[in-house]
């Protein structure tokens, strides 16, 4: 929602599509800015309706001050909403090392803190993979990329439809928590957050995979859930 005034109906608004969609809202740059000025005239506003006094205007504050709360409320609720949205980019970023991850849709602060987030898992990331790696094992903690996996985790078997692989991989049953998914796009291989290598996948692929590696997966736009037809 970019070029639109900020009113409470228009946060009101932008809080209903921030909630009910997965990928973070365009919404002007300037936003908090915006925001911040248009609560800092209503509160002027509510002073000078306080100022009067009579009945009425009593009534008529009371509404202000309760506009005013609801719109900090809705204004809340809209930054934990992308915040939620802009961790799971940044632990995608940090898990995957996959490019093309939109950040066009965040405001600066945003971006600032998208980045930083990143870096400080990168850091924890490289420890832990340090301490699984550090028994006579080589030492390589670069994170996989669209065109292939380096490191100890890129000699395993990819796993694809939920199968476990044949050989170099500790074998299993797959999680009962699983999704069906349909790729809407190519992805290329990479590292899920258990540390095992799932891909490549096609556009159009069918996979099941554990719910953290598939909602990793759907949260990035690569991938949808495939609905469950019932039997007639």
């Amino acid at each position: 929602m970019e070029n639109v005034k900020i009113n409470f109906e228009s946060l009101f608004e932008l809080d209903r599509i921030e909630k009910s969609r997965q990928d973070l809202q365009k919404i002007d740059q300037g936003f908090y800015e915006e925001v911040e000025h248009y609560l800092r005239e209503k509160e002027r506003f509510l002073r000078e309706q306080e100022g009067r006094g009579g009945l009425y205007t009593d009534r008529e504050s009371s509404k202000t001050r309760t506009q005013i709360e609801n719109t900090k409320r809705i204004i809340r609720n809209i930054y934990e909403k992308r915040e939620k949205k802009i961790i799971s980019l940044a632990l995608i970023k940090s898990r995957t090392n996959m490019k093309g991850i939109d950040t066009s849709k965040m405001l600066p602060e945003e971006l600032s803190f998208f980045n930083e987030l990143v870096g400080l898992l990168d850091v924890y990331r490289k420890k832990v993979h340090d301490l699984l790696y550090q028994n006579g094992r080589a030492k390589e903690t670069h994170l996989p990329d669209k065109e292939g996996i380096d490191g100890p985790a890129g000699e395993k078997e990819i796993r694809r439809e939920g199968k476990p692989a044949e050989e170099g991989e500790t074998s299993g049953e797959i999680p009962e928590a699983s999704y069906n998914l349909e790729f809407i796009a190519d992805v290329g291989k990479f590292l899920g957050p258990d540390l095992k290598a799932y891909g490549p996948f096609k556009e159009g692929e069918m996979a099941t995979l554990p719910v953290n590696v598939a909602e990793m997966v759907i949260s990035n736009g690569k991938a949808k859930k495939r609905e469950e037809k019932e039997d007639n």
